[in-house]
């Protein structure tokens, strides 16, 4: 951000689309562990899901807006081998916080801050807390 201000000499430089984005991955060597890394309703929607015959992807999207920006979350079983039947049950948890709209670069850096606190937020809400305390 800084570099770009200097570039500019000046705060004339709007985004149409600020964010950040973090994607978490988690190998796992069973579908059981499942519920060892999510939440148990959002594991439990995964593993609804598994269940279907032949399902090649199980990936859930929630969006959410909050004040000025919003988030998108995805979560569940992408499939590398994708378009073959699930075989592996490495999870993805995929959240994405961003604003639409014109923002002057003079905001970015709050922005930036605001965005990762609730990218936290996400993340501690998906994720159990003994599989966070596992990654200590």
């Amino acid at each position: 951000i800084e570099s770009l201000r200097a570039i500019s000499n000046n705060d004339s430089i709007n985004a149409t689309r600020i964010g950040m984005r973090y994607i978490n991955y988690y190998t796992l060597s069973k579908p059981q562990q499942i519920k060892n890394v999510f939440q148990t309703n959002h594991a439990r929607s995964i593993e609804t899901s598994l269940h279907k015959p032949n399902i090649s992807r199980c990936v859930n999207v929630e969006e959410f807006t909050t004040g000025s920006y919003q988030i998108r979350v995805q979560y569940g079983i992408p499939n590398s081998y994708y378009p073959k039947v699930i075989a592996t049950h490495d999870l993805l948890l995929d959240i994405d916080v961003y604003h639409i709209g014109q923002q002057n670069i003079a905001d970015w850096t709050n922005s930036i801050k605001e965005y990762n606190h609730a990218a936290y937020q996400m993340f501690d809400s998906y994720i159990k807390e003994s599989y966070k305390e596992s990654l200590k």
